[in-house]
């Protein structure tokens, strides 16, 4: 951790990573004794570079996803497939290479010089190198194969790990440099004739930097100390949430460093950008925010919505921010107060995290379906929709005379949070539905009340909102669709 530090601290951008974190770690964990003592001295002192060739076309961080074949050929093997964004691919003397073999996943190393081995190099936005790797009957004799065959997945599952660990603590370190710098700039830079460090907003920005810095550093730390568990899930699991959120704070203190130093900010002369260029690349190596906040949710066995939202920063915003409590007094919400503001938060976090989060996984890989009469999807949804609207949150603003609850729409806002921080998509169902009534109740008839509002809102009908057209995006001004009215008034 203290090395990658220093080293994004230096903005070197050296093969480390691929190299000795990377390659080194796998044949320290499954190389043969021949292997390490012909590979390690070598590699530590620097006169060997090793690149890992695993990645390829289309499986975005799927560690599984690997189509490069390897068959047994004269006592050996003979590789055939394609590898992609090699990192520090066209300085490494040799490759680590995954292949099926029939049985599963192993590693096979091979010589840069290889005959059917060939490169095609480029630079990548943080001034290093990669290159797309290609193996034509690539042949490699059978010491070439590192630790078990068709048993290599756990542990490149494990070499990433510790490769995002690394990346973590790379990150902390340009972080750290990019506060330095820009405090320096903020009490050099003048305007109006102060330094602009001087004006208070600059400062708030300042200390917002420093706090997800080490904010950032304490979650590193906890990275490095899981990347040595011999407990898989506990080491995954504390990875993904340390990179998931040191990439938060990277990208906060990057895009801060950036604009308050202005337009030098992204000038070749200064190297805040450099920093920021290198902090871009570690978002998408190994994994981005998105992929390590769902690979964590994964590994914890159960989405919470607690793990997405948290109900102590929404309480705070609601009763100390916006003075939720101020709206008790008004006669529309005099039967309520803080209780049974907290009462109804309760009540929605509990249903989003037993009704809705358990299947959001489930939900998007079986979407709706339609065949021409029916819309067929998962009955998990069914059951969600059911327990929403049996709780009385589909008319929960709207007057007690209509079955509603008289929530304000600040408190009916914050616990629909909750859903859709649970399951977005199954949430959208009753959200669209409540748009749909208030339009109803705001512009209907009372006929339409009496036909379609009174349904609506005892979650009998579910309504959506056709107000988009190809051409016009979210501009509603710009609809072309028209209604004529006919002779008998319809």
């Amino acid at each position: 951790m203290l090395v990658m530090e220093m080293l994004g601290r230096g903005l070197a951008l050296e093969p480390y990573l691929p190299s000795v974190i990377l390659c080194g770690g796998l044949i320290r964990d499954a190389g043969s004794a021949a292997q390490k003592e012909a590979l390690l001295p070598a590699l530590s002192g620097g006169e060997l570079m090793l690149a890992f060739a695993h990645c390829e076309a289309g499986g975005r961080y799927a560690l599984d996803h690997v189509t490069t074949q390897a068959t047994p050929a004269g006592g050996g093997w003979k590789l055939d497939g394609a590898k992609a964004v090699v990192l520090a691919a066209p300085s490494a003397h040799k490759f680590i290479v995954s292949a099926q073999d029939g049985t599963g996943l192993s590693l096979f190393l091979v010589d840069a010089k290889a005959p059917g081995l060939s490169l095609r190099s480029y630079p990548t936005q943080d001034g290093a190198r990669a290159a797309d790797v290609r193996l034509d009957a690539v042949q490699v004799g059978a010491e070439a194969l590192i630790g078990p065959a068709g048993g290599a997945l756990p542990l490149i599952e494990r070499a990433i790990d510790y490769a995002n660990a690394a990346l973590c603590a790379e990150a902390v370190g340009i972080m750290s440099a990019l506060n330095e710098i820009t405090l320096e700039y903020l009490k050099t830079r003048k305007q109006f004739g102060v330094p602009i460090g001087k004006f208070q907003a600059l400062q708030h920005r300042m200390a917002d930097m420093v706090i997800a810095t080490e904010q950032a550093r304490s979650m590193a730390t906890l990275a490095a100390v899981r990347a040595d568990s011999d407990d898989a899930a506990e080491r995954s699991r504390g990875v993904a949430a340390a990179k998931a959120y040191v990439l938060q704070s990277a990208r906060l203190v990057g895009q801060q460093a950036v604009q308050l130093h202005g337009g030098m900010g992204v000038a070749d002369e200064l190297n805040v950008g450099h920093y920021f260029k290198r902090l871009t690349m570690i978002a998408l190596t190994f994994g981005d925010v998105d992929y390590h906040l769902g690979r964590f949710r994964h590994l914890a066995g159960r989405l919470t919505v607690a793990g997405i939202i948290s109900r102590r920063d929404l309480e705070f915003q609601l009763f100390e921010v916006l003075d939720a409590k101020a709206l008790t007094p008004r006669p529309r919400y005099a039967e309520h107060s803080r209780e049974t503001f907290l009462a109804v938060l309760d009540t929605a976090e509990a249903m989003a995290e037993e009704k809705f989060a358990p299947h959001n996984r489930k939900a998007d890989e079986h979407e709706p379906s339609f065949d021409g009469t029916h819309v067929s999807m998962i009955p998990e949804v069914k059951e969600a929709l059911k327990a929403f609207c049996d709780a009385g949150f589909i008319a929960a603003a709207h007057d007690f005379e209509r079955g509603g609850m008289q929530l304000p729409v600040l408190l009916t806002q914050a616990a629909f949070s909750l859903f859709t921080g649970a399951n977005v998509g199954t949430a959208a169902y009753p959200f669209l539905t409540i748009a749909n009534a208030n339009v109803i109740e705001r512009f209907g008839s009372a006929a339409q009340h009496r036909k379609y509002l009174e349904p609506l809102l005892a979650g009998r009908f579910f309504g959506t909102m056709a107000l988009t057209e190809p051409q016009a995006g979210s501009s509603l001004s710009d609809l072309t669709t028209s209604a004529t009215p006919n002779a008998d008034g319809t």
